[in-house]
């Protein structure tokens, strides 16, 4: 199975953290290649919510 495949897969939320730890252990995919996938995931959690925020302080104000 591909890297692109395996990265594809986790963003459709079909495969979790926890599934790519598996390939890790299993030398599918390189400790690197888990946290390419995993990290842009979470940066873009963090900055999806910001806006959210910065709309309610301004619906308030």
């Amino acid at each position: 199975m591909s890297f692109e495949t395996i990265k594809e897969f986790y963003e459709l939320g079909l495969w979790s953290s926890s599934d790519l730890q598996q390939l890790v252990k299993s030398n599918v995919i390189t400790e690197e290649q888990f946290k390419e996938i995993v990290e842009p995931q979470q940066v873009q959690s963090v900055s999806s919510e910001k806006p959210l925020v910065q709309q309610e302080v301004t619906a308030r104000g």
